[in-house]
């Protein structure tokens, strides 16, 4: 079987088979021996004879493309091609910043989405920027930017087909209106200060950003309502 390591949390014993075909999961690596080509883990057990270390480590939220609204703070020990990639991209450059600085405060925008520890916020349902401070009605930094796919430990292909009708809905109820209503100002979409403050407590008690695991058919039921089409979603889900 292939040995491989995680760092999540699992009620799975470290060096135990996985279900999935010839996999064999492990805690994270502690150390490596390239002479002896052998693997050591966190548990003290290790893999010997070691052909190939395939580095399946995900991948970070990174849009340099929207670096007006969007703040990225990196952990210091992100890697060097990272800094290399953000440098280049003029973050991390302190003239460049402070003429985003100058341009913020020329226009009056003192509001961003941060990305932290790969968790993009504030958003609502992961996906539609949000001011902070609960001002539901006013006109999001963002008003027609959302941030399709976010979530992880999900099925994502109908995740995602979900996200996307809500989109739809939302543009075309704001083009029904005004092209700057997407989506905050919609009093069709939000519930007010109550779903909001409720969204905070479910991040500030998971903390697992946006991991969904398993809440994720709940998260779509959701994104489904709002959508207008839990009709279609209950057709996709059919209780087991």
């Amino acid at each position: 079987p292939v040995p491989s390591p995680s760092p999540s949390p699992s009620p799975v014993p470290s060096s135990s088979p996985s279900p999935s075909r010839g996999r064999m999961r492990r805690p994270e690596i502690s150390h490596i021996n390239g002479e002896q080509r052998t693997v050591f883990f966190e548990d003290g057990t290790k893999e010997e004879d070691v052909d190939a270390i395939l580095l399946c480590t995900g991948y970070h939220y990174f849009y340099p493309f929207l670096r007006k609204y969007v703040r990225h703070q990196w952990e210091e020990e992100e890697t060097e091609w990272l800094e290399k990639e953000l440098k280049e991209e003029g973050f991390n450059d302190k003239e460049n910043e402070k003429e985003k600085e100058k341009e913020i405060e020329k226009e009056g925008e003192e509001e961003t989405i941060t990305v932290l520890n790969d968790v993009v916020s504030p958003l609502h349902l992961h996906l539609l920027p949000r001011p902070p401070l609960f001002p539901s009605y006013s006109i999001s930094l963002l008003p027609s930017v959302s941030f399709v796919g976010l979530p992880s430990r999900v099925a994502p292909f109908s995740l995602i087909h979900f996200q996307a009708r809500l989109i739809a809905f939302l543009l075309s109820q704001s083009s029904q209106s005004s092209p700057l209503s997407f989506p905050l100002s919609l009093p069709s979409f939000f519930l007010g200060k109550e779903e909001e403050e409720e969204e905070e407590e479910e991040v500030a008690e998971t903390g697992d950003g946006h991991r969904l695991g398993p809440v994720q058919l709940e998260y779509v039921k959701k994104v489904a309502k709002k959508g207008d089409c839990l009709e279609e979603y209950n057709s996709f889900f059919l209780p087991i």
